[in-house]
């Protein structure tokens, strides 16, 4: 890992934990769950609403397979702790631990064939095609990614 990687990691999980808690405090005040607040954090630092430029600026693409695996981490604690308090039974645990794993190890696959690669304006399953193109044309073997691992 890299000292700007080490920056970036340190600065979003500020940016996170900060957003979250303010707004997890607002909606409180609303008389809301905390927990709504903290949601909309997420949507607000998403690409969703603010655009998926934004959350490339804050959150830069190989940041995040470091911050999806503290999540996973974070998870794990968080699903250690209600195990040991008594707050889940041991195959609600066990679920929710599958659970945690399987979505942590396909996050990466799955983003990979949805988002474009650097410099490219498609997607893995198909770029955007030109204004001026022609009906039925498929994409081209240049706008698909080689370092991908995707062939047409």
């Amino acid at each position: 890992m890299t000292s700007s990687q080490t920056l970036y990691l340190f600065l979003d999980l500020a940016v996170i934990l900060g957003l979250a808690r303010a707004l997890g405090v607002a909606a409180r005040a609303l008389g809301q769950p905390a927990v709504i607040g903290e949601i909309l954090a997420g949507i607000l630092l998403g690409p969703t609403l603010l655009g998926a430029h934004l959350a490339d600026v804050l959150f830069p693409a190989d940041v995040r397979p470091l911050l999806s695996t503290l999540a996973g981490v974070g998870l794990g604690v968080v699903l250690g702790l209600g195990l040991e308090l008594g707050l889940l039974d041991g195959t609600l645990y066990s679920l929710m631990v599958v659970m945690a794993v399987v979505s942590t190890a396909l996050t990466g696959p799955l983003l990979n064939r949805i988002l474009p690669a650097p410099g490219q304006s498609g997607t893995a399953a198909g770029p955007s095609a030109p204004a001026d193109s022609g009906a039925g044309e498929g994409p081209t073997r240049e706008a698909v990614p080689e370092s991908r691992g995707v062939t047409s």
